[in-house]
């Protein structure tokens, strides 16, 4: 696979990552703006604080997917990619199994115990495209043709410095 499809593909994913936290930092968000910190009235105190909590962590994994801050290049947003990863594969886990929990254990709050809905549906699917996708994700290295860090001036990789030795057409012959 060439280095622009991969990046394609890299930015997809990423992409499909922040939508769905942004999804889930909605919902909590339209929650707790309706119902209060006792939204979730009627669910275990800790399973509550996690629903509360993801309020703030779904964000977190969508600020740290993208580096960190505009700003960041090379090295040091693949840190952040890769605490977004490991942020979000445990969320997503946790999540799910918390819900499942919920789900065919407890009862969500409204509903019976046993009762699936749509939401631990799609959460679920979604928990198994980031942990499918979270290898890609980890292994994708930032650009390595030029890359400016707060160490030192933009480096070269020998494979574009090679290429950059090379005439691109040859001279014209007489």
């Amino acid at each position: 696979m060439d280095d622009a499809r991969s990046a394609r593909i890299h930015l997809a994913i990423r992409v499909l990552w922040m939508l769905g936290f942004a999804v889930g930092t909605t919902t909590h968000v339209i929650d707790v703006a309706l119902g209060g910190i006792d939204v979730y009235e009627g669910a275990p105190t800790a399973v509550r604080a996690f629903w509360v909590a993801l309020t703030a962590l779904d964000p977190t994994v969508i600020v740290l997917m993208l580096g960190g801050a505009p700003t960041r290049e090379g090295l040091a947003a693949l840190r952040w990619r890769r605490a977004a990863v490991v942020l979000g594969a445990g969320i997503m886990i946790a999540d799910v199994a918390v819900n499942a929990t919920m789900t065919f254990a407890i009862g969500m709050p409204g509903a019976a115990p046993g009762q699936i809905g749509f939401g631990l549906v799609t959460q679920t699917a979604f928990a198994v495209f980031v942990l499918a996708t979270a290898p890609v994700l980890w292994r994708r290295r930032a650009s390595t043709s030029t890359s400016t860090s707060a160490s030192g001036p933009a480096r070269i990789s020998a494979e574009s410095a090679a290429s950059a030795a090379e005439p691109a057409d040859p001279p014209p012959s007489s």
